[in-house]
């Protein structure tokens, strides 16, 4: 009886190493909640750090939608070269330093959980992300380049909300919540235009550091 509870316990053993080896090679499991919550922090701290630098009212975006017609005009202002290598700087610092603190958490949850951070699905992962990030920064060039500023924000957000969608079914499907928010976000954004520093803090900033934390909790601390 003792032998027969015994082999029926491994297999059951088995089968799980089994099954877990099966999702860790079809999916990204690599991905840490500290990436995101990382990721967030840098874009707040970039946001931050262009609202006292420049005038462009960061607080007094959050003051209400009702000013947001009075300020319309300024949307379509065009901004000095200055200005515009400073935002255009401070864009590629952020989003360069996010891609690095999440390639470092991925890594180091990698070497922990004993996988592969470039393995199939995590090259897939990557890849597919990439895709829509650079087509995004190359749609907001050819935005930049012809003075439609007010829509550049925007786009960032909604490639990089369609990138997470895409690569969701490579990784946790967490992610594709995520990005729907952050494609209502740029839809939003939109319309009203007067709110692009405050809408790139939430979407990039706070709404990273949410589902950050809620992944966290939910694979990381389980899994450790």
């Amino acid at each position: 009886m003792k032998l027969t509870e015994d082999k029926t316990e491994e297999q059951i053993n088995s089968l799980n190493d089994i099954r877990a080896l099966m999702e860790n090679s079809s999916r990204f499991t690599s991905l840490s909640g500290l990436s995101g919550i990382s990721a967030g922090i840098i874009a707040i701290l970039g946001s931050v750090l262009v609202s006292y630098s420049l005038p462009i009212g960061f607080f007094e975006q959050a003051k209400g939608l009702m000013n947001w017609t009075k300020n319309l005009n300024n949307t379509t202002s065009t901004p000095d070269s200055g200005t515009l290598q400073f935002l255009i700087l401070i864009a590629l610092a952020v989003f360069t330093l996010e891609a690095i603190s999440a390639l470092f958490f991925a890594g180091r949850k990698a070497k922990s959980s004993n996988t592969q951070l470039f393995s199939s699905a995590g090259k897939k992962f990557i890849f597919n992300h990439s895709i829509f990030l650079f087509t995004g920064a190359l749609f907001s060039l050819v935005l930049i380049y012809y003075g439609i500023y007010f829509l550049v924000v925007p786009s960032l957000l909604i490639f990089f909300g369609l990138g997470l969608i895409s690569v969701s079914k490579f990784s946790f499907n967490l992610i594709r919540s995520l990005g729907i928010v952050e494609i209502i976000l740029g839809l939003i954004l939109s319309f009203i235009p007067v709110y692009a520093l405050l809408f790139f803090t939430i979407g990039f900033g706070v709404m990273n550091v949410v589902y950050g934390f809620i992944m966290y909790f939910n694979y990381d601390k389980t899994n450790s």
